[in-house]
């Protein structure tokens, strides 16, 4: 078996990007894929997707490859600030209460 061979990943997408000095191209086209100012833009991923995307450049003299490996992940929330922060305030003020958070997808906060 080879060392390469992962079970696990249900499908790769292989996008391919071609520069030249009057245009750019795309090798997988559709609504989950654009380009826009520049930027290659990906959307509706799910966690099941997987991409390699390969940026070719090239002019008259030579080319130049870059790949970029794409991987959705799913992060249960996760609370930043430290536990029991003291605030003080003066009377008739108003109080900011911080709570910096992480997940992917972003969390909603609640009070």
């Amino acid at each position: 078996m080879p060392n390469c061979f992962n079970p696990y990943i249900k499908k790769i997408l292989l996008i391919v990007i071609y520069v030249t000095s009057s245009h750019v191209t795309v090798s997988e086209s559709g609504p989950n894929v654009k380009i826009e100012g520049g930027s290659l833009i990906l959307q509706n991923l799910k966690t099941t997707d997987t991409a390699v995307v390969q940026c070719e450049a090239r002019n008259k003299h030579g080319r130049i490859l870059e790949n970029a490996y794409v991987y959705v992940v799913e992060l249960a929330p996760e609370i930043l600030t430290p536990d029991r922060m003291t605030y003080s305030a003066v009377e008739n003020t108003e109080v900011f209460l911080h709570c910096k958070f992480f997940g992917s997808p972003v969390p909603i906060t609640h009070w």
